[in-house]
């Protein structure tokens, strides 16, 4: 995808908004240039590839606590969905 000029080519998931939102936000903040697609049940994150080698391994290491964060969410999601079942 070209935007501006800019090649996106790296593709980070998530499945909730805020992890979504919060990743953008950190990777722009380090003057990485990033859009968000939606999908189904989930949000792309997707970075110029020809950023900044360090900042991109910085950014790869906060991704991985985000999604700690993200599948916590969804669990939390899931068992709310098994109590509404059980108690319908």
């Amino acid at each position: 995808m070209h935007i501006n000029n800019l090649s996106f080519m790296l593709e980070y998931i998530f499945f909730h908004r805020t992890t979504c939102h919060l990743f953008k936000k950190t990777a722009t903040t380090a003057g990485i240039s990033a859009i968000i697609t939606c999908a189904e049940a989930s949000f792309i994150v997707k970075l110029a590839e020809d950023s900044d080698e360090k900042t991109l391994e910085k950014l790869e290491d906060y991704y991985d606590e985000l999604m700690d964060i993200d599948r916590d969410l969804a669990e939390k999601k899931w068992i709310q969905l098994k109590i509404s079942i059980l108690l319908a």
